[in-house]
């Protein structure tokens, strides 16, 4: 048996990737999981798996989730990695998988995998970015940096983030793999763009420095010279509604805060090509699961040249475009309304449709599978 506890998370927060690293995790080790999280998110997730036809899991509530202000959130959290710990010795698994981890839950393992306990595996994620400069939490990579137990490793979900982060702790290596970001994709629905206008939109959360300056930009520039052929939208939740206010005479913004998944899936339905416009810097630790989103709706993407995109053309083949400036966005927008490439754009979405299977349960098991036996877990 395998445990997969998921720390942090409640209610919808990360439903689509835990259910997704749930059914990734049992096909590629062939044996029983259980699933641990707090009840909310754990029904949640557990209907998810249920859609999709997984097979051979169980489903265990928590108390209630990590996150917390000060020392009781700490405390919460380390309870919760123990009490992981705990059942699965009382269950004789083999392993357990955290989905997530902070700070606190991560100086927990450092702490309880220096004993007799089944080997553990940290799959980090957001948490990353406090490695970058503008990191706002000052704890975590001071605990990453400890010295780890031999039963502690760590799964990356890309190789990109892998080596920039043992690029800052050299310390780990032996301990990690990577693998690529799972994701259950959905059966998209038949689209072929009738430009004018062509419909360009940014997905996922909108910030000021992940791309929403940018796009407004980029929006702003296509409206003043080509009038009537592009139209601009952002789908997802706004971290700063004065931005967006700011925008909404070159963007539009049909959802407001969360939304609900059939929502957030019908609008992406609605646009053309998916822009990605953030700063080089912008996921040098994270993946872009809006990317993925994309992806899953077969748009092709446009997307300014990082190395997580790059690694993602490189799988995936041509899915759209990658550009080394705003300006060359600006560009490729004039050929694209000017001329728009049909037979290349149905080309375009069947490389997305052929390429996704690098992120699906099956190729990310097999990853999974390969980084146990690698470890000798």
């Amino acid at each position: 048996m395998i445990l997969v506890c998921e720390p942090l998370c409640e209610g919808y927060e990360h439903v689509e990737f835990n259910a997704a690293l749930l059914c990734a995790v049992q096909k590629g080790l062939g044996e029983p999981v259980m699933f641990l999280a707090e009840a909310g998110h754990l029904g949640l997730v557990a209907k998810r798996a249920a859609e999709v036809g997984l097979a051979g899991a169980s489903f265990r509530a928590l108390g209630p989730a990590g996150r917390a202000p000060g020392l009781s959130g700490a405390l919460r959290e380390m309870r919760r990695h123990r009490e992981a710990l705990a059942l699965a010795r009382h269950r004789g698994a083999r392993a357990v998988v955290f989905s997530s981890t902070g700070p606190a839950g991560l100086f927990a393992l450092k702490l309880l995998c220096a004993g007799a306990s089944p080997p553990c595996v940290v799959v980090p994620h957001g948490i990353l970015d406090s490695l970058g400069p503008d990191g706002r939490d000052r704890w975590f990579p001071s605990v990453l940096r400890m010295r780890n137990p031999a039963a502690l490793r760590y799964l990356f979900l890309s190789s990109t983030i892998e080596s920039e982060v043992l690029s800052r702790v050299p310390g780990l290596a032996g301990a990690t793999a990577s693998v690529d970001h799972p994701y259950l994709f959905a059966e998209p629905p038949g689209h072929e763009p009738a430009p004018p206008p062509l419909r360009l939109g940014s997905l996922g959360v909108a910030r000021g420095g992940r791309g929403l300056d940018a796009l407004v930009e980029v929006a702003r520039e296509a409206l003043a010279t080509r009038s009537g052929k592009a139209s601009f939208v952002h789908v997802g939740p706004v971290q700063d509604p004065d931005l967006a206010e700011k925008a909404r005479d070159v963007v539009s913004f049909p959802l407001r805060g969360w939304a609900a998944r059939a929502d957030y899936e019908r609008e992406v339905a609605q646009v053309d090509y998916a822009l990605f416009l953030a700063s080089p810097d912008a996921f040098r630790f994270s993946v872009s699961g809006a990317f993925l989103d994309a992806v899953s709706m077969l748009r092709p993407v446009i997307a300014l040249r990082n190395p997580f995109f790059e690694h993602c053309f490189e799988q995936m083949g041509d899915i759209g475009y990658l550009c080394d400036s705003v300006w060359q966005v600006q560009e490729l927008l004039g050929e694209l309304t000017q001329r728009f490439p049909r037979s290349h754009y149905r080309a375009q979405q069947e490389q997305l449709r052929q390429g996704r299977a690098v992120f699906g349960p099956e190729a990310v098991g097999a990853a999974v599978r390969a980084a146990f036996e690698g470890w000798g877990v």
